[in-house]
């Protein structure tokens, strides 16, 4: 019977792996959006992590788990906005509405020490899109990033106080871009279409976790992401060539599309968070995080096309290849709280900042990303002693990004003040067995 229960959730949890719906976040394109339980309390878990989503926020608190087996499963649905000012004119991004789903199984064993888990999250996304007509077509028109991470865990309670958790992270990505590219050599043409689609089927990273019990009310948490070296294999297209790029491109006229293989390194970075979590009272608990992320691993995008180039092929395609993106480390805090008002009935509130690593030198239409601030609430029912359900909402303020002489050039202009707004509703539905 319980071969039959892991397989049946491992089925499961690869499903939800291989679902590719399209998100966004904030932090660069980090996502918050991984429990609705932790987000209700501003995303403020990695000291508490007293539930099956501890697979990712510290494995480690999977020893505080009661004997048995856990399935907790839920989804995200978010809607972004987002708009640029200049010169009195007003440009609005397509609205996007994104779902987001996710998965965590736990298995606390009978010897009271150790615990396993998967899981399946996602946790990075970007998905923006621009009118082909808008100031920045040259720049971004529609711009996804889809991940997905598969993350099996294990944990052992080593003391009363101390338990220690190890994790080993698969990814599974895929991105895809598109933009106009003018064609100057030719007077009075139409953009070109472009497009660069990519995906990583499978890359690893592994997690790091400890969980310190000072006494009944404090206790703290730690963990540590790795690094996951991802390489993007797809495909570059143009199409709307004109005579003159069709000639450089296919050596000839009368071929007004060109395409060839190419492949893109990229970095997810390693992060480090530090909880604590406070209980005043048996009913009421306050949880504080603190994360550091080395986004400073992302400093340029470099398409290498895997086919040979010709010189007038390198020329046209190299043209702005690598393109700058030195990002920086940044920081983000989570502040939460939660109250038991009745023993069925929790009440949840929270805030997160997020620091941006983006500079205005090198930030793009497809991610105007900037300094924000969210705003969490949250409840929790527990209808039985086995089953509990959670929601959360938050709303994502951007600080407005003023560009000045970012990507100013005779065709394009990113230029302009940028604001976005983001918000989310989710929800969880956890099991005992």
């Amino acid at each position: 019977m319980k071969k039959g229960i892991y397989c049946v959730l491992g089925i499961l949890a690869g499903l939800l792996c291989f679902i590719s719906p399209a998100r966004a976040g904030s932090g660069a394109y980090s996502l918050e959006m991984l429990d609705a339980e932790a987000v209700g309390k501003g995303d403020a878990f990695v000291g508490e992590a007293d539930n099956p989503s501890a697979v990712y926020y510290n494995s480690a608190g999977l020893t505080q788990l009661n004997e048995g087996r856990y399935v907790s499963l839920g989804a995200s649905a978010l809607r972004l906005n987002q708009s640029h000012y200049a010169s009195g004119v007003e440009t609005k991004s397509h609205e996007r509405n994104f779902a987001v789903p996710y998965f965590y199984f736990a298995d606390k064993f009978k010897n009271d020490r150790l615990a396993v888990g998967f899981g399946t999250v996602s946790r990075f996304g970007l998905g923006t899109e621009w009118a082909n007509n808008s100031f920045a077509r040259y720049s971004s028109t529609k711009s996804d990033l889809i991940n997905s991470t598969f993350i099996s865990t294990v944990a052992y309670r080593f003391t009363d106080k101390l338990s220690l958790g190890v994790g080993f992270d698969v990814e599974r990505a895929f991105a895809n871009q598109k933009k106009k590219v003018a064609q100057p050599l030719d007077v009075g043409a139409d953009d070109a279409n472009f497009q660069l689609k990519g995906k990583d089927d499978f890359s690893p990273g592994y997690q790091l976790s400890a969980m310190y019990k000072v006494n009944k009310r404090h206790q703290f948490g730690l963990t540590y992401h790795s690094p996951i070296h991802v390489r993007y294999r797809g495909k570059l297209y143009l199409d709307g060539l004109s005579p003159t790029y069709q000639f450089l491109l296919n050596g000839g006229v009368g071929v007004n599309h060109f395409e060839t293989d190419v492949s893109v390194k990229s970095v997810l970075p390693q992060s480090v968070v530090l909880g604590y979590s406070f209980r005043p009272t048996e009913k009421w608990m306050v949880n504080a995080d603190i994360q550091w992320t080395d986004w400073s691993v992302l400093q340029q995008k470099h398409v290498v096309y895997q086919d040979q180039l010709n010189g007038n092929q390198s020329a046209v395609l190299n043209s702005g290849n690598p393109e700058s993106l030195d990002y920086h480390d940044a920081l983000s805090l989570s502040l939460g709280t939660e109250y038991w008002v009745l023993d069925w009935w929790a009440l949840r509130a929270g805030y997160y900042f997020h620091q941006t690593p983006i500079s205005e030198k090198n930030i793009q239409a497809c991610l105007p990303d900037s300094n924000s601030h969210s705003f969490t609430l949250g409840t929790g029912f527990k209808f039985t002693p086995n089953f509990t359900f959670d929601v959360a909402y938050s709303a994502m303020l951007f600080v407005p990004r003023n560009v000045d002489s970012n990507f100013s050039t005779a065709t394009s202009d990113l230029d302009g003040e940028y604001k976005t707004f983001a918000q989310y509703g989710m929800g969880s539905m956890t099991y005992k067995f």
